[in-house]
């Protein structure tokens, strides 16, 4: 007895559970098209992120090359010396800068690889 009451139940239950509604294809697509659409606005935010948290570096290191010129201008008395630490700046400053652009351009093209 137990057991075909068992059978009902299960019955009764696999017949709550099965589901016969399948969505339309246009709201399927729909719905596929909101996800991708999300999917696309979260990875250009961690995009926007990445590329200002680059461009840090790179000011940082001109900043720096900055006080660096500003305290050897007023510690070295030398001209000659004190032209050539401002040509070390200058070419340090300027490695920064390229190297940010470098990897900008690095970055990009994985992207389009990938």
């Amino acid at each position: 007895m137990t057991n075909k009451n068992n059978e009902k139940l299960d019955q009764l239950i696999y017949k709550s559970i099965k589901i016969d509604d399948k969505p339309t294809k246009k709201l399927n697509d729909s719905l596929k098209a909101q996800l991708y659409e999300k999917e696309n606005t979260e990875k250009a935010k961690i995009r926007i992120k990445v590329k200002y948290f680059m461009y840090l570096f790179m000011i940082l290191s001109v900043i720096f090359s900055i006080f660096i010129g500003f305290l050897a201008s007023i510690f070295i008395r030398n001209i000659y010396l004190y032209i050539a630490v401002l040509i070390l700046i200058l070419t340090y400053s300027l490695s920064g800068i390229i190297l940010t652009i470098i990897g900008f351009k690095i970055k990009n093209v994985k992207e389009i690889i990938i």
